[in-house]
């Protein structure tokens, strides 16, 4: 049974979100104190999606405060609040990275298939020929995101979170 449930028995996750965000404030602060989400399952016995969806309604809920919530991908992986201002800034360019990372693949993805699509049907060049040239222009905005992110990382490539 969830900790926090609404009058018709469901998990009241707004409750849910709010306690988190003490939870978070109180014993998460700094990546040394990194909770995951299975954790957080346990702590009040909810499914893992709707813990991480209350994970996420925390970092809205911090970021009125001023406080960010990081997260770190993978084995070891969790939530926590950033402790300084350094490691918000180095989850803050770790995070756009990574997402730009993502953009950029996509972008290539969806340009390998306009390819084939062309390929299997030439009639269509003149159509998709438009969409390719954004693309590639959004390739290039990306390309200058990505040289931003690293000025603002102090001239040199993007530092990682410590372990």
């Amino acid at each position: 049974m969830p900790k926090y449930v609404t009058p018709d028995g469901r998990a009241d996750l707004e409750m849910t979100t709010e306690h988190l965000v003490d939870h978070l404030k109180a014993h998460c602060r700094g990546v040394e104190n990194i909770i995951g989400a299975t954790a957080i399952a346990r702590l009040y016995d909810i499914p893992l999606w709707q813990a991480r969806t209350c994970a996420f309604q925390a970092r809205v809920q911090l970021r009125l405060e001023d406080e960010n919530l990081c997260a770190r991908r993978g084995r070891g992986g969790g939530f926590f609040v950033a402790a300084s201002e350094e490691e918000a800034r180095l989850y803050g360019l770790t995070r756009s990275e990574t997402i730009l990372t993502e953009t950029e693949n996509i972008v290539k993805d969806v340009e390998t298939a306009l390819r084939g699509i062309v390929r299997s049907a030439p009639s269509t060049e003149l159509y998709w020929k438009r969409t390719r040239r954004r693309l590639t222009g959004i390739a290039g905005e990306l390309s200058k995101v990505r040289h931003d992110l690293v000025l603002a990382a102090g001239g040199r490539e993007l530092p990682e979170l410590e372990e």
